[in-house]
């Protein structure tokens, strides 16, 4: 197993669990990973890519547009919320 596999699982079981993923969500909030990023910081933009590097070090890949389309396949896969329940069709 490579260093990059053992911080991958060690990430992971921190960060895999239900707690874990809280924290780990409050970290990325707190970097900016939720918001809009002023490209001119420069605060900011190192702020966010720690959020990236933390991201890659928890196991995921942003390198090669096929590791690209996997993460957003993944999200995209998340149901959204809704501003109003979608109407019942009356039959």
């Amino acid at each position: 197993m490579s260093k990059r596999d053992d911080t991958v699982i060690l990430y992971r079981r921190v960060f895999g669990t239900s707690h874990g993923n809280e924290v780990l969500a409050d970290i990325l909030d707190e970097l900016g990973f939720f918001s809009t990023t002023d490209e001119g910081n420069p605060g900011d933009v190192a702020l966010l890519n720690f959020a990236r590097r933390l991201l890659i070090k928890c196991g995921l890949s942003f390198e090669t547009a096929a590791e690209r389309v996997t993460v957003t396949e993944s999200l995209l896969g998340i149901e959204p919320v809704m501003d109003e329940p979608p109407k019942k069709k009356e039959g």
